[in-house]
């Protein structure tokens, strides 16, 4: 009788060693699964933005305005289904990032003054005024502003470097 006893101690002994060493790679398992998880839906999401960046830019028609500052880069285009967009990037963000402001409520705005284009987009209580100037020796040249007003309060000016047309 106390050989089977401690036949059944030992085993008892040999099986919660065996068990703890189970229990212990199953942990290390599920940790690299955890991370592998993690991995696949980072790409996932990083691809999911590329995908939305892919489908905005191949319902642009033609670009109007592309432009940066020192806060922002911008990009006016005509879409495909003939609205204007507005899509703007605070810095250091750029126009491979997802925007942080996209806008199809616009009105375009011809001034008397010649070859002046004036763009509104209004988001939330924010009006977005991109204004384009050519320059009269150099016309494929622009000088382009921003204005940004919070309920007819101007909060924001700036003077923007043009970009040439990515079409």
């Amino acid at each position: 009788m106390k050989k089977i006893i401690l036949i059944a101690v030992g085993l008892c002994i040999f099986y919660s060693c065996n068990t703890q060493q189970l229990e212990e790679k199953l942990m290390q398992t599920e940790a690299k699964l955890t991370e592998t998880e993690q991995d696949l839906l980072a790409s996932n999401n990083l691809n999911a933005v590329q995908y939305d960046l892919l489908k905005m830019y191949e319902e642009t028609r033609e670009n109007l305005v592309f432009t940066y500052g020192e806060n922002y880069t911008i990009r006016v285009d005509k879409t495909k289904d003939g609205k204007l967009r507005f899509v703007a990037w605070k810095q250091p963000k750029n126009n491979f990032d997802l925007p942080d402001i996209l806008s199809f409520n616009a009105e375009v705005i011809k001034p008397k003054t010649r070859g002046v284009t004036k763009y509104q987009f209004v988001q939330d209580s924010l009006t977005y005024a991109v204004e384009v100037i050519p320059i009269r020796k150099d016309r494929t040249r622009k000088q382009v502003f921003l204005e940004i007003f919070d309920r007819s309060k101007a909060k924001f000016y700036s003077k923007l470097n043009d970009m040439p047309s990515m079409d």
